[in-house]
Parts: structure tokens; sequence; C-alpha cells
């Protein structure tokens, strides 16, 4: 089962039609994520659920920081799982059944490529991360991602990528915490004053400025920063020189969804993000923000950071170039093996 948004399922569908290979494709809508994605490593994770929950002593959440170990990868946080783990209840009931139908499944796509998560993908292909259980063949097919322009259908150049065009390169810090961001008051006039103090901005925000802002934020901020209160385009943002091109280094800040677990990938497992320091609270003060926006644009730390970045962007552009991808899976699914893409 893989789990995709409604354009790339209707992709899929087209790639199926147009390779002629006869296929049964069970599609159901993932519990309360409609446009989930699913790596290795968090494929790791739904698949052992259903073993958490049988030695789980309490809620995921008042577990706190309890680990839980993926065989032979990483181990989880009890407070790190998915917000609808944390807490028994109906939602929680839907990705423990989840976990159970990937087991079942005939087959499972992600959306990673190998060279990106060499071990999850092994110990998936192995089985040697959910001992004693039978884990199905897994077809690696990604990175699927939107192309350059997809956003910007003719129409004027959008204001922030001209601004980002007077914008020296490797300059800019791009801050983008996902449509379900969402922060109070208190934290949004930390990052502020985190990102002034660093002397680098580029950050959505709420249209309501005036009263969420430091004072003299605005002003003093003019000519360095830009504030975007409504879409931005992302691709072309990431993609933009200033921003250092695809192939853009990390700080790790998860809010919601499965961001937790892809942290302790981008971080631990394969290196292209250096981690947010949250309190018990998961407050983050403007200190902590200065100094993370100024390692990674700065620092060896963050120079070591981008290099690695910048060498999974090569090999994602391989992927990428390759455009075989949905034939590999095609000819493994008929081989019945795994596919290594």
């Amino acid at each position: 089962m893989g789990l995709f948004s409604m354009e790339q399922t209707r992709e899929i569908a087209l790639g199926l039609e147009k390779s002629g290979v006869r296929f049964l494709w069970v599609i159901r809508a993932p519990p309360s994520e409609d446009k989930a994605k699913c790596n290795a490593s968090a494929l790791s994770v739904f698949l052992n659920f259903p073993e958490f929950d049988k030695i789980a002593t309490d809620s995921f959440r008042n577990l706190g920081m309890t680990p839980f170990e993926i065989p032979g990868l990483f181990s989880v946080p009890a407070s790190s799982m998915l917000e609808p783990m944390l807490d028994r209840g109906v939602s929680y009931d839907e990705f423990e059944n989840m976990g159970a139908h990937f087991r079942n499944s005939d087959g499972i796509i992600i959306n990673t490529f190998e060279s990106l998560e060499p071990r999850a993908v092994k110990a998936l292909r192995d089985g040697t991360c959910l001992l004693g259980i039978p884990i199905p063949p897994i077809y690696c097919i990604g990175p699927l991602i939107a192309d350059r322009g997809e956003s910007n259908l003719g129409g004027e150049k959008d204001e922030c990528l001209s601004w980002l065009d007077s914008q020296p390169c490797r300059s800019v810090v791009y801050l983008c915490f996902g449509s379900g961001g969402v922060f109070t008051g208190k934290q949004t006039r930390e990052i502020a004053v985190g990102e002034d103090k660093a002397k680098r901005l580029q950050p959505p925000a709420e249209p309501d400025l005036d009263s969420t802002l430091p004072e003299g934020f605005l002003e003093r901020t003019k000519g360095r920063g830009l504030i975007v209160k409504s879409w931005a385009p992302q691709i072309e943002a990431l993609g933009h020189d200033a921003v250092v091109r695809a192939g853009v280094p990390m700080v790790a800040w998860p809010l919601y969804a499965e961001q937790r677990v892809n942290k302790i990938l981008l971080v631990e497992e394969i290196g292209v993000a250096l981690p947010m320091n949250e309190s018990n609270e998961r407050f983050v003060s403007s200190d902590a923000i200065e100094r993370r926006v100024k390692q990674i644009i700065g620092s060896e730390e963050g120079d070591l950071v981008r290099k690695r970045v910048l060498e999974f962007s090569h090999e994602a552009k391989v992927a990428l170039g390759e455009e075989v991808a949905l034939a590999k899976l095609v000819e493994s699914w008929k081989q019945g093996r795994v596919c290594n893409t």
C-alpha cells in the first residue's frame, strides 16, 4: 500500500496504463492524512506499531522519551510518534490497523530511493526490522516531487522570487512550516527575534503582523528580509540560487504528522539537517533559533550538512533523470522481487 496525493495517484495510474501490464491496484484512503507520503523509515515505524502497542504500558504521550526500538535501525521516543498515535482512540486504532494492513499487502510502494535510506530499505527488504513477521516486497519509486515552475502557470513572476533575484547567492534562510504549522503569538515573536539577531530572513507569516511581531521588526529587517503573507512558490524558492538551489540544508523543527520521525531520519540517519532544540513544552527560544540559523548558513557543521545534502541532491537528480523508476517497479512486480531504485 502506497500513500500518495490525488495528483500523484493519477500519475501512477497513467504510468500503469502506458506500461500495458495487467495489475491489481488496491486504493484505500489513509486515515486522517489524505496527502501522506511514506518513506522507508516511516514505513518501518508503521509496520512495528502493532508490536509497540503490545508492549506499551500507557499512552505514548504519557510515556514521554521512553524509546521504542525498530530492530536493526533506530529507536523512536514514545512522544515522537505521530499525533494520532499518542493517545488510544479511533485514529489510534486506524493506524494500528494500517500497520497490520501493510504486513498483509502483496507489495508496498514507497516514496524514496535506495541511496537516500540504504539501511532502512535493506532492513525492509531483508525483513530484519520486523522480527518474526514477513514483510511484503518493497518497491522504491522516489523521489516523487513537483517540478520547478509547476506552481506558476505562465503568470507574472512572484514577488518573493523577484526579491530573491536581488539577494546574494547562498544568503537567505527560507522559513516554511507547512500548511499545518501553527504557532502561538509568543512563539512567532521568538522566531522573529531569532531571525533578527541572526541577520537573515525570508519567512512566510500570518497577514496580521503588527500585533504579533516585535515592535519595529519589519522596519529593522526591511531590505534583507521579506514577509510572505499568503502562499509562496515553494519549489521555485527552494531551487533559487539565493537559497542554495535544490540541495538545501535544513534545521529540523518537527510540528505535526510524522515530522518527529522524519527528524530522526534527517538528523541521525542521513545527516542532512541540524536539530532545533526545544524545551519540554516544545517551545523554541530566539537564542536557539539564532544559533541554528548561524550554524546552518555559516559554520563548519553547517558546511558538512550542506555537502551531504548536495550529494543526495545529485543522487536524487540521477534517480529522476533515469525516468525508469516505474518501469523498474512494473518489471520487479512481474518477477516478484524487490526493486532496487
